[in-house]
């Protein structure tokens, strides 16, 4: 009996050391942890994306998300899988279950969960804020005053004078034109990121 309580001891020793190496947290990874949206934007939005891995076996853990606050968007960020066999996923916002708006909330923060149903969960944090739509801003032309001289010298669609304007947000730039007295002479078109007056 003597000669077996070594590879007792032995075999207690191995079941102790893969249980302490087992209790081991998914990795969490955030691309980008503070990621800004504008409160007007249209169309669905990739935020960022989110990488879950198991430092044991390499399983691929679950990514999920809690919002807060919900103030108009309880549902509107989404964690999608990119990669399952990678453990990608990516935030994306859907601004179709959404009414965003920077003086109502500012500010989201999105817990981002990754879970391998065995070891005990790992959580970060997504600060979503949120910014203020800006007006286009003209770059050229504004001039207070225009002459048009000897119009007859002039054809039909000729260009007699040109705009061009920016947008901070990137936003599409949509052109329109009021003459006063009202008149059908004059006409607006997009030409080469420039509006031009024929």
């Amino acid at each position: 009996m003597r000669a077996m309580a070594p590879l007792k001891s032995s075999f207690l020793l191995g079941l102790l050391i893969f249980a302490t190496c087992r209790a081991a947290k998914p990795n969490i990874t955030i691309a980008e942890k503070v990621v800004k949206l504008y409160e007007d934007v249209m169309s669905p939005t990739v935020l960022t994306t989110v990488q879950c891995e198991d430092p044991i076996d390499k399983t691929d853990p679950v990514a999920f998300g809690a919002i807060k606050p919900t103030t108009n968007c309880e549902k509107c960020f989404l964690v999608l899988p990119v990669d399952l066999a990678l453990g990608e996923y990516e935030i994306k916002f859907f601004p179709s279950v959404a009414t965003l708006d920077f003086n109502t909330c500012p500010e989201y923060n999105l817990t981002l969960t990754c879970s391998n149903n065995v070891d005990p969960d790992t959580s970060d944090t997504l600060y979503i804020r949120l910014y203020p739509n800006s007006p286009p801003e003209f770059t050229l032309g504004l001039a207070i005053n225009f002459v048009l001289t000897n119009t007859k010298s002039y054809t039909a669609n000729q260009l007699i004078y040109q705009v061009e304007a920016t947008d901070p947000d990137n936003d599409p730039i949509y052109y329109t034109m009021k003459t006063t007295p009202a008149s059908s002479s004059f006409a607006i078109g997009y030409s080469k990121s420039r509006d031009d007056v024929a």
